[in-house]
């Protein structure tokens, strides 16, 4: 009776684990609402460009008739959304957008932590180190904008690993997570899989060849059929912007200092938001790396070793020029959104190894809290101790940023005529429903580039960096100015 009340205690210790680390990943969304009453992000990316599109999908899912019309002048087709067929998308039919993008950053969260957790018990035999680095990757993988591949791949590498026989289960779980994943992000998912699982144990691939084909290949169909339209576009005879992608070849000297912040991901600059950003990635990359160099565990070398020869590939290439191969739809360096799960891999290895775990674990915790206190930082930072920034509109907000209340007079003011945005971010009109003719956007026609950019022609002439800007890349389609109180645009 006494090892059965022992035994029954002892599990439910583990199991407030999960309960403390769990809090911890709701603690992302608690710390902010204390202090500012609204949930922080970090705006890049997400607050002026896919949270927008999100908004109006949910719009076209209602049933709304053509609410793509709102964009670049009518010019951006429901098929060009990424995420147009993606099953997780419906949400923002039902809730309003806020409220669904953080359900979805929620729910990646949660999912990372469980797959991670599901993996990571499979090698370490210590539970509380299996929660932690469970933790690290929920916090190190959220991006509610990218759907559901890299937080599924550890369950998929699990699979590889471990089991030889897919049930009905296993077959549910691939499916369901497959269709809620993003083509283009996780299209590099099997060649990581194989190389994973031949670093681990090369003749176990050979061994399962055949279980990890139908896997994988379950896998590749779910992304396949929700995502028809990128297939359209790719046999599409329409030019899109994306053709004229450009990166100039850097210096020896600057290709070398991106060569050292790449392989530890250290923050480029440390002038702006982008440090406090970076640094709680920092926390794990830089360490793992380091411990890495100096470990003699020969599926951590092997690791090392590819990610390494990545590195040199991209300096030998130079590092803007090979970003570029590849600029349709699809950039090699997609891969890199793999990277936080290879770094926290390595972490769960290295931990359990006595010379490390109490170094790598205050660093696991550091990077937690630093990812709870990220995107707070620097609005509290100029809400509360900066003078100069009494009347701070917290752009890291939906709220602060979006101005529902203020653009509302202007809705009413302009009705259905189309407008451009100059010193403002256009989106944020979108947002509200007004009718633009410039963006933010990763696909729209070659031939509206070229047109939009006749607007903007004498701003660019004044400034290389703009024009560079504009012409070699262009997905925001932006008034530039140089001086803002004197537009230098063409208005006819």
């Amino acid at each position: 009776m006494k090892r059965k009340e022992l035994t029954l205690i002892k599990v439910k210790n583990k199991n407030y684990f999960h309960l403390l680390f769990i809090f911890l990943i709701l603690f992302h969304y608690l710390i902010p609402i204390i202090l500012f009453g609204n949930i922080t992000l970090f705006y890049h990316d997400v607050l002026d460009a896919g949270v927008v599109y999100n908004n109006v999908l949910g719009k076209f899912y209602r049933g709304e008739q053509d609410p793509f019309n709102i964009f670049l002048n009518g010019n951006i087709k429901a098929y060009y959304m990424q995420y147009l067929l993606k099953p997780f998308s419906l949400i923002y039919s039902v809730l309003n957008t806020e409220l669904a993008y953080w359900i979805t950053d929620l729910s990646i969260k949660i999912t990372s932590y469980i797959s991670f957790f599901i993996l990571s018990k499979k090698i370490s035999n210590n539970f509380f180190i299996s929660c932690l680095t469970s933790c690290v990757y929920a916090y190190f993988n959220s991006n509610a904008l990218n759907g559901f591949g890299t937080a599924i791949f550890p369950y998929l590498l699990y699979l590889g690993l471990f089991k030889n026989e897919l049930n009905t289960k296993h077959y549910l779980i691939i499916f369901i997570f497959g269709v809620n994943s993003d083509l283009v992000s996780s299209l590099l998912f099997a060649p990581i899989l194989f190389l994973l699982i031949y670093f681990n144990q090369k003749d176990l691939i050979f061994k399962k060849m055949g279980f990890l084909i139908k896997l994988i290949g379950l896998f590749y169909f779910s992304m396949f059929i929700t995502s028809l339209n990128l297939l359209y576009i790719l046999f599409s005879i329409e030019e899109f912007h994306r053709i004229s992608f450009f990166n100039e070849r850097p210096s020896f000297a600057q290709n070398v200092k991106e060569l050292f912040f790449g392989i530890f991901n250290v923050p480029k600059t440390f002038t702006d938001w982008t440090l406090v950003k970076k640094i709680p990635q920092t926390f794990i990359a830089l360490p793992v790396i380091i411990f890495s160099l100096f470990n003699k565990n020969p599926f951590i070398k092997k690791i090392l070793h590819i990610y390494l020869f990545y590195y040199f590939i991209k300096f030998v290439f130079n590092f803007e020029f090979f970003e570029n191969l590849g600029s349709g739809l699809y950039r090699i360096t997609w891969v890199n959104i793999y990277f936080p799960f290879i770094y926290t891999l390595m972490l769960l290895i290295l931990i359990n190894t006595y010379s490390y775990k109490k170094a790598l674990s205050f660093f696991s915790f550091a990077a937690i809290f630093g990812f709870i206190l990220s995107p707070s930082i620097v609005p509290y930072y100029k809400q509360n101790i900066l003078q100069n920034f009494e009347n701070y509109n917290n752009i890291y907000t939906f709220k602060g940023y979006y101005q529902m209340n203020e653009f509302r007079e202007f809705k009413e003011l302009i009705k259905k005529d189309r407008v451009i945005s100059i010193g403002l971010d256009p989106m944020v009109a979108a947002m509200n429903g007004i009718n633009v003719i410039d963006g933010y956007h990763n696909l729209y026609p070659q031939k509206y580039k070229i047109k939009f950019r006749k607007i903007i022609a004498n701003e660019l002439s004044e400034n290389e960096k703009l024009r560079k800007y504009y012409d070699h890349w262009g997905s925001r389609v932006y008034a530039f100015v140089n001086e803002p109180k004197n537009p230098n645009l063409n208005y006819n």
